[in-house]
């Protein structure tokens, strides 16, 4: 399971929430985007 480092700098939880808001954006990745949810909400995934 992957998590972020609770110490990341600020602007590196910045740039990394926008790169994911651009992902949701593209078609391409709308479906990753969804599958990504989907683990979310089953505790898959231990990052938000």
């Amino acid at each position: 399971m992957y998590r972020l480092d609770p110490e990341l700098p600020g602007w590196a939880v910045r740039v990394l929430a926008m790169l994911s808001e651009g992902a949701r954006q593209e078609p391409d990745y709308a479906d990753d985007c969804k599958r990504l949810a989907h683990a979310k909400r089953c505790g898959e995934v231990g990052f938000t």
